[in-house]
């Protein structure tokens, strides 16, 4: 996505990241920095940049921070606990780049400039927007002024054999208008399901997954595969910065046997990358005749997965017998599930934090018309 910052605007790209909170793009001085897609803000070029201070509430919110000279710095670590970017945070006006918000600007946004990162070369951009649950991050911050909603489509791209490979630019909503009026949600189908509290990770986007059915068939997991406990523990995260779903391992075990029993075509027995379970499909099978997944979340919602979101097209290497599709799922020992971004290709997601809910629908991916959007009263 593209946002702007600082006055006159400095543009940048960056990476939505559902896991976390901070905002953060490369500044000056940089000391160790990737090399830059689109750019660098420069602090003494915007005459609205402004040092945020120790005791200011956007820097109390920060997980890991500290404080120099009454300036509030922080550094962003991974899940292995490896540095990511450090550097000071700051707050200036804040604009999205994008058709659908005429006029979404927020003054006094706070946001962390990076003086040292690692691996923006490898994704090209200039930074990342974290839109977790917390009180920093962007559609936070945005969601005071204009509404803590949001609403995305991943979009694929379908090569002209059928088979999904890549994903195009996606369509993503922001504010109030995020959610469709009620006469539109009847049209669209929209299904909505609780969102849960996780004590240990109150930043992320947690739900109730109760089943697993493969061709409208519920796995044959043990009993207590989908408990999830009072903590959060044992749900599953809707995350867009991971494209494999991940599952504890008895349900993947079980995903895994329902595919194989399923499944008529002939499993490709040599490794490739992360994919636990490929199968050959004959050049002439146009589209592939592979199963449907659909995931039971709690409320009585079931979002329905073609074949073309649950498998990726991987490699030519079966030559004349064809093409090696895999499930682009795998095993975890973590506490969580996933609901990776492959899995969410041309799906409707709306997240209503203001509700504690998620909504599904069958995607539209188009860029949705000009709309201002309105600001709240204070």
């Amino acid at each position: 996505m593209q946002i702007s910052l600082g006055t006159p605007p400095q543009k940048f790209s960056v990476i939505m990241d559902s896991r976390s909170d901070l905002v953060w793009v490369q500044c000056r001085p940089c000391t160790t920095c990737s090399a830059a897609f689109q750019a660098i803000f420069e602090p003494a070029m915007s005459s609205t940049f402004a040092n945020v201070s120790c005791n200011d509430a956007l820097c109390s919110n920060l997980v890991d921070r500290g404080c120099a000279q009454d300036v509030c710095s922080y550094q962003n670590k991974d899940d292995n606990n490896q540095l990511v970017a450090q550097g000071r945070f700051y707050r200036d006006t804040l604009s999205i780049l994008a058709p659908a918000f005429v006029n979404l600007k927020v003054p006094g946004f706070g946001f962390g400039c990076s003086e040292q990162n690692i691996g923006l070369q490898v994704l090209q951009v200039d930074g990342i927007a974290g839109f977790g649950r917390g009180p920093i991050s962007l559609i936070s911050q945005v969601g005071a002024v204009y509404g803590d909603r949001f609403a995305y489509c991943l979009k694929r791209s379908m090569p002209s054999n059928g088979l999904l490979n890549n994903v195009g630019p996606s369509k993503l909503v922001i504010g109030d208008i995020a959610v469709p009026s009620k006469e539109d949600q009847k049209a669209k189908k929209v299904q909505w399901s609780p969102m849960l509290k996780s004590e240990a990770h109150p930043s992320f986007y947690v739900l109730n997954l109760q089943g697993i059915s493969v061709n409208n068939k519920k796995l044959k997991a043990p009993g207590d595969s989908f408990k999830v406990e009072k903590q959060g523990k044992g749900g599953t995260l809707l995350d867009i910065g991971v494209k494999m779903s991940k599952f504890s391992q008895p349900i993947f075990t079980a995903l895994m046997d329902a595919m194989d029993a399923t499944i008529e075509y002939k499993k490709y027995s040599e490794s490739l990358a992360k994919f636990k379970a490929c199968y050959i499909v004959p050049g002439t099978d146009v589209p592939p005749k592979l199963p449907t997944v659909t995931l039971h979340f709690a409320g009585g919602v079931n979002v329905v997965l073609p074949a073309d979101k649950v498998f990726m097209d991987v490699d030519s290497a079966a030559g004349n017998a064809g093409r090696i599709m895999c499930l682009a799922a795998d095993g975890t020992a973590q506490e969580f599930n996933v609901f990776g971004s492959a899995w969410q290709h041309g799906l409707g997601v709306i997240v209503d934090n203001e509700q504690s809910k998620v909504g599904f629908s069958d995607g539209d991916c188009n860029a949705p018309a000009a709309r201002r959007l309105r600001r709240r009263t204070r």
